[in-house]
C-alpha cells in the first residue's frame, strides 16, 4: 500500500487509522484491536479487509468521478481542457512518480523518482492533483519553505502582523494546519507579536523569503509548463472567475458544508468541536463562492479531518 500509494509507512498508519474508525476497514481482522482507530500497532505485513461498508464506498467511486467529471466539463468546456491539457504537460514533465490525489499537509509527498510504474490519470481530480504534485516537488527542491506554506501562510503576512485568528480566513486553510506555522518560527521567516493582539508578522528574513518564492515558482514554471503556462494559468483564471463556479463549489443539501449538523465520521454524536467546524466551514463555504479567487487557497493543505477546510 505505502508503495502504490507513494506514501511512508508512517503516512499509511495514519491513513489506515482513520479507516478503521471510520468502519471502512478492518486490521489484522480485529474490529477491536489495541491501537483501535490510529496507527498504533500497524506493521508493514499487517493484513487490512474492507467491511460492507468500505465495499460500499468503492463501489460508489467511480459513478461519483465520473458525474463530478460530466458537470465540470459540461461547465466550463474548453477553459477545462486547456486546463487538463496543460497539466497532463506539467505532470510529464517532472522527474518523479505522482500520485492521483492532492500530497499535502500531513500526507505531502516525499518525492520518488520516475519510475514509470504509476498509471496515467484519467479523470479531472487525479489530473490535476498530479501536475500539484509536480509543481509542489519541484518547488521543494528550490525552497526550504514548503510550497504549501510559502503560497499560503507567508504569503499574506506583512511588518505589521495579521491576527492569529484571521489566517484560516485569509489562507483558505483550516484553523489547525495554521500551526504548521511553527516551522516558519523555526527559520526565522516569521515573528508572533503580542502587543495590540498575538499577531504572526513577517521578519526581515520572511520580507526576502517571500521575494524569492515568487522567483522560485518562475523559475519552476519554466521548467514544468514552458509555452503552455500562459494558456493554462488564463483558463484557470477564467473557470474561477466565471458565473459557474459558484454551481461548482455549492454544497449540495445535507452536507456539513451546507449546514447540516452531524457527527464526525466513526462518532455516534456530534461534539461540541464537530459543531464548531461546521460552523466554520459553512463560514468558509460562503468566502468561497463570493469570491473563489480571494479565498481559496493557493496551493491545496489538505487537513485529514475535513479537506483544506477549516
Amino acid at each position: 500500500m505505502a508503495d502504490a500509494g507513494l506514501l511512508t509507512m508512517d503516512q499509511v498508519r495514519v491513513v489506515l487509522g482513520c479507516l478503521e474508525r471510520w468502519g471502512f476497514v478492518t486490521i489484522d481482522g480485529s474490529p477491536s484491536r489495541a491501537g483501535f482507530g490510529s496507527g498504533r500497532g500497524i506493521k508493514a505485513g499487517s493484513a487490512v479487509t474492507v467491511t460492507a461498508h468500505g465495499a460500499a464506498a468503492q463501489s460508489l467511486w467511480p459513478e461519483v468521478v465520473a458525474d463530478v467529471d460530466e458537470r465540470w466539463r459540461r461547465r466550463f468546456s474548453l477553459q477545462l481542457a486547456t486546463v487538463l491539457d496543460g497539466a497532463g504537460i506539467v505532470a510529464g514533465a517532472s522527474s518523479y512518480d505522482l500520485p492521483h490525489g492532492v500530497a499535502s499537509g500531513w500526507l505531502r509527498s516525499n518525492g520518488r523518482p520516475a519510475t514509470g510504474s504509476t498509471s496515467p490519470a484519467t479523470s479531472i481530480g487525479p489530473t490535476l492533483a498530479r501536475a500539484l504534485g509536480a509543481i509542489q516537488l519541484a518547488h521543494d527542491e528550490r525552497s526550504p519553505v514548503p510550497l504549501e506554506l510559502a503560497a499560503n501562510v507567508l504569503r499574506i503576512l506583512d511588518d505589521d502582523g495579521v491576527p492569529l485568528g484571521r489566517l484560516p480566513t485569509l489562507t483558505g486553510i483550516s484553523r489547525e494546519l495554521t500551526v504548521q506555522t511553527k516551522l516558519l518560527e523555526h527559520l526565522g521567516l516569521v515573528q508572533l507579536r503580542t502587543d495590540g493582539g498575538k499577531r504572526l508578522a513577517r521578519t526581515p528574513a520572511g520580507v526576502a523569503a517571500q521575494r524569492a518564492h515568487g522567483v522560485v515558482l518562475d523559475d519552476v514554471e519554466a521548467q514544468l509548463a514552458g509555452d503552455v503556462a500562459g494558456a493554462l494559468c488564463s483558463a484557470a483564471t477564467t473557470i474561477l472567475s466565471s458565473e459557474a463556479i459558484a454551481d461548482a463549489l455549492r454544497p449540495p443539501d445535507g452536507t456539513r458544508r451546507s449546514g447540516v449538523a452531524a457527527p464526525a465520521l466513526g462518532r455516534a454524536d456530534q461534539s461540541a468541536t464537530a459543531a464548531r467546524r461546521t460552523r466554520d466551514l459553512v463560514a468558509q463555504t460562503e468566502l468561497f463562492l463570493a469570491d473563489p479567487i480571494g479565498a481559496l487557497p493557493h496551493f491545496p493543505m489538505w487537513d485529514g479531518n475535513r479537506g483544506f477546510g477549516p
